[in-house]
């Protein structure tokens, strides 16, 4: 009876691996050709299922997934700093055959297998350091109060001695505090101990 059980199971496992073929998708990746790729590329595919596989990409930017199972539908992403890939589409039918779809913003574009990927752009990090600029010393805030400051205290002197004296005097008295106020009251307040 356990013989019978144990053949049964043999016999399912062998159909399922027969029914269920499994392909290498392969490819190559370009960035330029006066550069090399970086050494940490990562080419990351996922199906549908949730099924994630990844490898790294070799000198010459050639990449190989082995075992991937058909009849499903993945998407490729090429990871590579600091360069950017559109990620890719790849359905790979019952029969092992293998069509790739280039997802761009712009156009739908089909791909043979092996996969050519070639770098969209190449993102730049750095910004490169502004140099000084004189003017916008003058377009501070605080330097602009402190040169009206210097200005009044040099400027003002030299008008006042081109004034009337008439009108310094008038300028005088008007700066005096006028008579009229009360003296504060002396609160006797008690003594903190």
């Amino acid at each position: 009876m356990m013989r019978i059980v144990l053949l049964i199971v043999c016999i399912g496992l062998f159909v399922q691996c027969c029914l269920s073929a499994v392909v290498d998708v392969v490819g190559v990746i370009n960035v330029n050709s006066r550069e090399n790729i970086p050494s940490n590329t990562n080419i990351v595919l996922t199906s549908m299922d949730g099924d994630v596989y990844s490898t790294l990409a070799l000198e010459d930017g050639r990449f190989k997934f082995k075992n991937i199972p058909s009849g499903e539908t993945y998407l490729l992403q090429v990871h590579a700093i600091p360069y950017h890939f559109d990620p890719v589409l790849i359905e790979i039918s019952k029969k092992s055959v293998i069509t790739a779809n280039i997802l761009s913003n712009d156009t739908e574009t089909y791909t043979t297998h092996p996969l050519l990927l070639n770098a969209v752009y190449k993102s730049n990090y750095f910004q490169p350091r502004l140099p000084y600029d004189f003017t916008s010393l003058f377009r501070n805030p605080m330097v602009l109060m402190i040169g009206v400051t210097m200005l009044m205290t040099f400027a003002m002197p030299k008008l006042m001695a081109n004034m009337d004296p008439e009108t310094i005097k008038e300028m005088q008295g008007e700066s005096q505090p006028p008579k009229t106020l009360q003296p504060l009251p002396d609160w006797k307040l008690p003594a903190l101990t």
